[in-house]
């Protein structure tokens, strides 16, 4: 699938011209670092998973805290 959206295909049409052919090649490079990008985020995704549970629990600390001090004003 990733062929048919980030390629020029399975190879049955070929550029017949030298413009042709340099503009395939930049479609498909264009293509590979597309596909890069999308696989780089999923992957931040899945490794920064765990510095966002410690960044809520930081911010329920700090607001619990916040609140024990509005509790003892009153």
């Amino acid at each position: 699938m990733a062929t048919v959206f980030f390629t020029v295909g399975y190879g049955d049409y070929t550029g017949g011209t030298m413009a042709e052919i340099l503009i395939s090649i930049s479609y498909e490079f264009t293509g590979i670092m597309m596909m890069s990008i999308i696989m780089y985020m999923i992957t931040l995704l899945f490794n920064n998973n765990h510095k966002f549970s410690v960044y809520i629990d930081n911010k329920t600390t700090a607001l619990e805290l916040w609140i024990n001090n509005i509790e003892k004003c009153n």
